[in-house]
Protein backbone atom coordinates (compact mmCIF):
# COMPACT_ATOMS: atom_id res chain seq x y z
CA UNK A 1 0.00 0.00 0.00
CA UNK A 2 1.45 3.14 -0.97
CA UNK A 3 0.56 6.37 -3.24
CA UNK A 4 2.36 4.84 -6.32
CA UNK A 5 0.75 3.99 -9.71
CA UNK A 6 1.09 1.70 -12.48
CA UNK A 7 -1.16 1.24 -15.23
CA UNK A 8 -1.68 -2.78 -16.19
CA UNK A 9 -3.11 -3.88 -18.88
CA UNK A 10 -5.08 -7.33 -17.95
CA UNK A 11 -5.72 -9.41 -21.07
CA UNK A 12 -8.19 -12.77 -21.07
CA UNK A 13 -6.28 -14.99 -20.31
CA UNK A 14 -5.08 -13.35 -16.81
CA UNK A 15 -8.61 -12.46 -16.20
CA UNK A 16 -9.85 -16.09 -17.12
CA UNK A 17 -6.90 -17.66 -14.37
CA UNK A 18 -8.01 -14.72 -11.91
CA UNK A 19 -11.59 -15.65 -11.92
CA UNK A 20 -10.57 -19.93 -11.66
CA UNK A 21 -9.14 -19.47 -8.45
CA UNK A 22 -11.80 -16.82 -7.00
CA UNK A 23 -13.85 -19.64 -8.01
CA UNK A 24 -12.10 -22.57 -6.40
CA UNK A 25 -11.90 -20.05 -2.91
CA UNK A 26 -15.01 -19.58 -3.11
CA UNK A 27 -15.82 -23.21 -3.07
CA UNK A 28 -12.89 -23.97 -0.51
CA UNK A 29 -14.74 -21.07 1.94
CA UNK A 30 -18.27 -22.48 1.63
CA UNK A 31 -17.19 -26.17 2.25
CA UNK A 32 -15.31 -25.09 4.94
CA UNK A 33 -18.42 -23.23 6.19
CA UNK A 34 -20.65 -25.86 5.78
CA UNK A 35 -18.42 -28.36 7.90
CA UNK A 36 -18.78 -26.22 11.11
CA UNK A 37 -22.16 -25.06 10.21
CA UNK A 38 -21.66 -21.47 9.61
CA UNK A 39 -23.35 -18.80 7.04
CA UNK A 40 -21.66 -18.27 3.88
CA UNK A 41 -22.20 -14.98 1.66
CA UNK A 42 -20.97 -14.25 -1.78
CA UNK A 43 -22.17 -10.74 -1.97
CA UNK A 44 -21.01 -8.15 -4.74
CA UNK A 45 -19.64 -4.83 -3.64
CA UNK A 46 -20.69 -2.96 -6.33
CA UNK A 47 -24.40 -3.46 -5.57
CA UNK A 48 -23.68 -1.13 -2.09
CA UNK A 49 -23.96 -2.15 1.41
CA UNK A 50 -27.75 -1.35 2.39
CA UNK A 51 -28.22 -3.64 -0.56
CA UNK A 52 -25.82 -6.29 0.60
CA UNK A 53 -27.23 -6.02 4.04
CA UNK A 54 -30.91 -6.29 2.93
CA UNK A 55 -30.22 -9.26 0.58
CA UNK A 56 -28.01 -11.24 0.77
CA UNK A 57 -26.85 -11.17 4.53
CA UNK A 58 -30.51 -11.13 5.76
CA UNK A 59 -31.44 -14.13 3.16
CA UNK A 60 -28.45 -16.10 4.89
CA UNK A 61 -30.01 -15.23 8.26
CA UNK A 62 -26.31 -13.73 9.41
CA UNK A 63 -28.86 -10.60 9.88
CA UNK A 64 -32.47 -10.00 10.83
CA UNK A 65 -34.72 -6.88 10.33
CA UNK A 66 -35.41 -5.71 13.66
Amino acid sequence: ESNHEIDLLLDKKTIDAYKNRLKRLQDELARNCRRVHAPFVISTAENGLQQICRSDLCAAEILRVS
